[in-house]
């Protein structure tokens, strides 16, 4: 993928476990799925080409690359845009 889109990032918002069988609905707060996914991306990838953000509040994780120049500002534009997308989510901060 980055030999096609070489200053591409990836972000994620983990979903939350939904068993109607028991009536359990996992918090958004660090669900299971987060807790797993964000143990891959840190172990798979490194911190030269990508700089790790982690929401464990709303269990979501950024991979901004560092070719985009500001990683701050790309942070804060794709945060915006999670909170757009993702409108259930509560605020990030």
């Amino acid at each position: 993928m980055l030999d096609e889109f070489p200053n591409a990032s990836f972000g994620f918002c983990a979903s939350r476990t939904i068993d109607k069988k028991s009536k359990k609905v996992e918090d958004f707060s660090e669900n299971q799925r987060f807790r797993i996914y964000r143990k891959l991306a840190s172990s798979l990838f490194g911190t030269k080409t990508f700089q790790h953000f982690e929401y464990p509040k709303i269990s979501s994780y950024l991979l901004i690359n560092r070719k985009n120049g500001n990683v701050e500002l790309a942070e804060r534009n794709i945060v915006k845009m999670f909170s757009e997308t993702y409108i259930e989510l509560p605020d990030i901060e």
